[in-house]
């Protein structure tokens, strides 16, 4: 069984937001971060508390970069038990995810390739009058903590229609979402069945019945899982355009 308390709501089902905001923090030294952290805890809510009406606790995700987690001092043990890709970070790995030439991370914004990205912090909300009272309400927050500082931030607002799952270009979305053994949430028909827990968190068991690090680490074991995260431009007439052609070569190929 997950431990859902121990794992960010996030991870497990979509909150019902219409506006987010993406904050990228750096740690100018270990006991900020920690005092930061420590006032962040009780607005970010576990999986288990999915349903709550505590708009504020639902709806707060924090994520860490390795780098982050050795900026609060996270011992040298406990980190060398992640897996190595998160260790190397994306940056570092930009050959083998395929973002060279234009993509290249020394073209990447917001100070997204920089060593000193620590952490993310996600404010969701029901419209963007919410998510702005959010970002007032974190920016407040941060002046009186001398130890955490934004390097960039990134808005967001869902596109219609609203009443069905879908992605940005308007397609029926199951992938960024998919159902996880364990949660107790049914496959939707069609979708195939959920995936084995250890492909999203670390210390549990995945498809293969492997455990991907961390199962002896206690304190990192159900709430760690690694989260990729890339910020891109797209044209939805282009991608519209590649996937008619893409099933128009499969079908003539049929």
């Amino acid at each position: 069984m997950l431990e859902l308390d121990d794992i960010q709501h996030f991870l497990i089902a979509r909150p019902p937001a219409l506006a987010a905001r993406y904050e990228f923090l750096s740690f100018r030294h270990a006991e900020g971060g920690r005092t930061w952290l420590a006032g962040m805890l009780a607005k970010v809510g576990s999986a288990q508390a999915v349903g709550s009406s505590q708009l504020d606790s639902r709806w707060v995700t924090v994520g860490f970069t390795w780098n982050g987690l050795k900026a609060l001092g996270v011992d040298d043990v406990s980190l060398a038990t992640f897996p190595e890709e998160f260790r190397q970070g994306m940056a570092a790995r930009a050959n083998i995810l395929g973002t060279t030439g234009a993509n290249h991370p020394d073209h990447w914004t917001g100070g997204l390739a920089n060593p000193d990205l620590h952490a993310i912090v996600v404010l969701f909300a029901r419209d963007v009058a919410e998510r702005e009272r959010c970002r007032r309400e974190h920016q407040e927050y941060l002046s009186r903590r001398a130890g955490a500082e934004v390097l960039s931030s990134m808005d967001l607002e869902a596109l219609p229609p609203f009443d069905y799952p879908h992605e940005h270009f308007g397609y029926h979305d199951r992938l960024s979402q998919p159902v996880i053994d364990g949660t107790g949430v049914e496959p939707a028909p069609g979708s195939g069945p959920a995936i084995k827990a250890g492909e999203f968190f670390l210390g549990y068991p995945d498809e293969e019945g492997e455990f991907s690090g961390l199962h002896s680490q206690r304190s990192y074991r159900a709430t760690a899982v690694t989260w990729p995260m890339f910020v891109w431009k797209s044209t939805s007439v282009r991608f519209a355009i590649f996937c008619g052609n893409t099933a128009r070569r499969k079908s003539s190929k049929s």
